[in-house]
């Protein structure tokens, strides 16, 4: 049994009451996330839907591609809109975070304030403008470092998926295929030629110049590796900030904060009725 076939069985068995049908995402943390956002979306939302984290990406795809009632969220990672819109014309229930990943929604200085709880707040200068200044200087100082590393992931990352679309490995490794010599070189030369340091350097170059023209927020949201950035920058950030000794969690963050817009088209998706929050 492989794996996502094994997480089908365990929603199908444990979790799915007559009625109800799943959303899957990818991890314990998008899990955590989700049912604090669905608790103030619609405090009833377990009435009709179970949630399941699968343990990845390619998990929810597949689960997606065999139970097509359920719904499936996943990070948007390095994919453009063609690959988004690529993909969904696949799987109609695939949903797909408009951020990098869940993250990515605490890495935006003005939408972190709402965040903090009340007593931490007060830490922070008291005019708004002034707090997200603070904010804002500590978070983006080094911002084109990171700005370079997302370019070379929307770059690198998805090569494996690209290569594998021009048939790596399996065109040379199928024992009912008859190997040839010249055959064995076009393939490796096809595969070679899709790894030409030249052209992944000017595909990089491309992508950095186009990723420079977003504004600072976009950057944030859509380009910068929102699980690593909150770790390395956001966290210590705000432990300097606010003079204290441990980190705030990811899901107080979501527990304080307001429901994004941006994720709104999944409560639709979900049939639920949002609360104002």
């Amino acid at each position: 049994m492989k794996e996502f076939e094994w997480h089908i069985k365990t929603i199908l068995e444990t979790k799915i009451t007559e009625g109800k049908r799943a959303l899957v995402v990818e991890g314990k943390m998008d899990e955590l996330v989700f049912t604090q956002l669905l608790k103030k979306v619609d405090p009833q939302w377990e009435t009709r839907w179970v949630l399941a984290e699968v343990g990845g990406k390619r998990n929810v795809i597949e689960i997606l591609s065999k139970q097509p009632t359920w719904l499936g969220i996943v990070d948007r990672d390095e994919w453009d809109n063609a690959q988004l819109n690529h993909r969904q014309q696949q799987l109609p229930n695939l949903l797909v975070l408009p951020r990098f990943c869940i993250e990515n929604y605490l890495v935006v200085p003005s939408e972190l304030l709402p965040g903090l709880p009340p007593k931490q707040r007060a830490k922070l200068p008291g005019e708004s403008a002034a707090a997200i200044e603070a904010i804002t200087s500590s978070i983006i100082a080094n911002l084109e470092s990171w700005i370079q590393f997302g370019t070379a992931w929307a770059i690198i990352n998805p090569l494996w998926d690209e290569l594998r679309s021009l048939g790596f490995n399996r065109d040379l490794l199928d024992p009912q295929q008859v190997i040839t010599e010249p055959g064995f070189l076009a393939h490796c030369e096809r595969w070679h030629a899709h790894l030409d340091p030249a052209v992944l350097l000017q595909r990089y170059q491309s992508k950095l110049a186009e990723i420079r023209d977003l504004p600072v927020d976009e950057q944030l949201r859509t380009i910068v590796h929102g699980k690593k950035f909150y770790k390395a920058v956001v966290t210590p950030a705000f432990m300097q900030l606010l003079a204290i000794t441990k980190a705030t969690s990811v899901d107080v963050w979501f527990r304080e904060m307001p429901v994004p817009r941006d994720l709104d088209f999944i409560w639709l998706e979900m049939n639920l009725t949002p609360e104002d929050n």
